[in-house]
């Protein structure tokens, strides 16, 4: 049963209404819905943290991929100068 007493006026019995009244739910379900409201906040935060993240380690394996192609590219340069060398060696 919902009361329209004012915050602090007492009922007929004498005592104050209670915050039940007052505010329209219980304090167990304000901390409830409080409850609630922070672990969906704290669900987006890590939510957007996890995003962050992933895309972090998407462009440093991409930038570690581009390092690799470039060695390759060195690396096969280097093979061929070093197959020419050996063939003016040969002859």
């Amino acid at each position: 049963m919902k009361s329209t007493m004012k915050k602090g006026r007492k009922d007929a019995t004498g005592t104050k209404a209670s915050l039940d009244n007052r505010r329209g739910g219980s304090l167990l379900e304000n901390h409830a819905v409080n409850g609630e409201v922070k672990k969906l906040k704290r669900r987006e935060l890590n939510r957007l943290s996890a995003c962050k993240s992933r895309k972090k380690h998407t462009e440093q394996a991409d930038l570690l991929h581009q390092e690799h192609e470039k060695l390759e590219k060195a690396n096969a340069a280097l093979c061929k100068e070093i197959r020419i060398y050996n063939r003016r060696g040969r002859t």
